[in-house]
């Protein structure tokens, strides 16, 4: 300290009679018969020490400011922080025994909690640490390694997948949005307009359908990363992969929106509209829970055969990889539904046809027997027309009554059937004989024709005995005759 000390002193005093000495050099060319050039750096070195030393003052006088006014600024604290180390050091030099009691106390009473809920747990947390921080760079190694040498350079290869990808995971958001959108707005309408269920369905059969598709390409991305998990990743993946899956979700959650959202309102909105019907009142305030039970039938269904399918699947996955032969699909389930149900013995007519009535039934016909079908059911519905018809004349799909529209069953796929449904088919078949021609057509509805009913109510037959252009039976107005024999007649039949 005293070497410092001395060194700062020396250092001070060299400095000062240096700044003396040039000060007094410059003084004497200043005031003697010196050149002027002399003169002149004596004039400059003397303004030069002036400038510094008056610097110098002014930055001390700066400092010794600041200082005095941020301790009158913190008065208060830096007297706090001078009176507690006054009494520190006073007590430790004068009263060194009530340290030794704050010390004796804290190990009796204040260690011992501290060591138990701070320590311990400190030190078990290390032992984790140093345990699992191992396990964790090794992962971290791992997955940085395979980001870098696998699955880069194969995201890069398949970018097009990625992008394909992205662009699935964009439209599921799209169309999410849009159905919840669609289902919020439908709950604005008033009166008739509210009791339509169909009207109520939130979509997100669109959504599950772009969860299908980025299912899909996962499973191709996974087999170009990693070939060997392409079996088990196929087995767990498939349900997505079976529309099954989303209709049932679909009906599903639909009929738990029905129960809960839909049923109260479009109730108390029918209640509204039937006020003066007192003779209907209790049956028009009474919940319709029809629709709510055709959803959850329908998704009931649906799950059962998505569980079906991914049973099926399984079998044939394992059975692949354990014997490595790839089964083949029996010939005879080769082809297309209808095509297959055209070759069934039940018809013993000569052409078969099929023809659409909505977007959930079909029909198969010889003119003699129909089979309805519903796309999502195995089952079907054998009816026979009441008299036989041509089906090289064609068959038209059309509308009989609304009371045959009304099918709850599998073939309809459990969907609530509005009115005017083209669930009826329409034949006719041409005979000629003397008196010109007669054309004889018949109605064949879903529901079959009752035991007894009379022919009139499902049949018509008109002669034609005029060659010119007519028109015939009011019924069906769009049908024309153009000539008296059958051979030559053209029929267009538009329902």
């Amino acid at each position: 300290m005293e070497r410092i000390l001395f060194a700062s002193s020396l250092g001070a005093s060299i400095l000062a009679f240096g700044a003396a000495g040039l000060v007094v050099h410059g003084l004497s060319c200043l005031f003697s018969g010196a050149s002027n050039w002399k003169k002149s750096n004596a004039k400059d070195m003397i303004l030069s020490i002036v400038v510094l030393f008056s610097s110098a003052l002014s930055v001390s006088a700066r400092v010794i400011t600041r200082t005095v006014t941020g301790i009158l600024q913190w008065w208060l604290l830096v007297a706090v922080v001078f009176s507690l180390l006054s009494l520190f050091f006073v007590s430790y030099n004068e009263y060194p025994s009530v340290w030794v009691s704050m010390v004796q106390f804290y190990n009796v009473a204040i260690g011992p909690l501290v060591h138990q809920t701070v320590v311990i747990p400190l030190q078990v947390i290390d032992v984790m640490l140093r345990g699992l921080l191992p396990i964790w760079d090794s992962a971290w190694w791992f997955f940085k390694t395979l980001l870098a040498q696998g699955m880069l350079p194969v995201l890069v290869k398949e970018g097009e997948l990625v992008f394909k990808m992205a662009t699935a995971v964009v439209n599921m958001i799209v169309n999410l949005c849009g159905g919840l959108f669609s289902f919020v707005e439908a709950f604005t309408c008033t009166g008739e307009k509210c009791l339509h269920p169909e009207a109520f369905v939130l979509d997100i059969l669109s959504s599950l359908l772009d969860v299908r598709e980025i299912a899909y390409l996962s499973t191709q991305l996974l087999r170009a990363f990693c070939g060997t998990l392409s079996t088990p990743v196929d087995l767990l993946v498939y349900p997505l992969l079976d529309l099954n899956l989303m209709e049932g979700l679909h009906s599903l959650v639909n009929s738990v929106l029905q129960l809960l959202m839909v049923v109260p309102a479009t109730t108390v909105e029918r209640c509204a509209l039937g006020a003066g019907a007192d003779q209907f009142k209790i049956m028009l305030c009474t919940p319709d829970l029809t629709p709510a039970f055709n959803l959850l039938a329908s998704g009931v269904s649906s799950l059962g055969l998505a569980m079906d399918n991914w049973i099926n699947i399984a079998f044939l996955i394992v059975e692949e990889s354990l014997t490595g032969q790839h089964p083949e699909c029996q010939a005879e389930n080769a082809g297309l539904i209808p095509d297959l149900l055209a070759k069934d013995p039940v018809f013993s007519g000569t052409s078969r046809i099929v023809v659409g009535l909505t977007d959930w039934l079909y029909a198969v016909t010889d003119g003699i027997t129909a089979v309805y079908k519903g796309s999502n059911d195995p089952g079907s519905k054998i009816q026979t027309w009441p008299s036989p018809v041509d089906v090289s004349m064609g068959i038209a799909a059309v509308v009989y009554s609304t009371v045959h529209d009304v099918d709850v069953s599998a073939i309809s796929g459990f969907q609530t059937s509005s009115t005017m449904q083209t669930t009826s088919m329409l034949g006719c078949t041409c005979t000629d004989d003397v008196t010109g021609a007669l054309i004889l057509c018949s109605i064949l509805p879903m529901a079959g024709i009752p035991p007894g009913a009379p022919y009139s109510e499902y049949g018509m037959q008109v002669r034609a005995r005029i060659s010119r252009i007519s028109r015939i039976f009011p019924f069906f107005p769009d049908i024309f005759l153009f000539q008296r024999s059958c051979s030559r007649m053209t029929s267009r039949p538009t329902c």
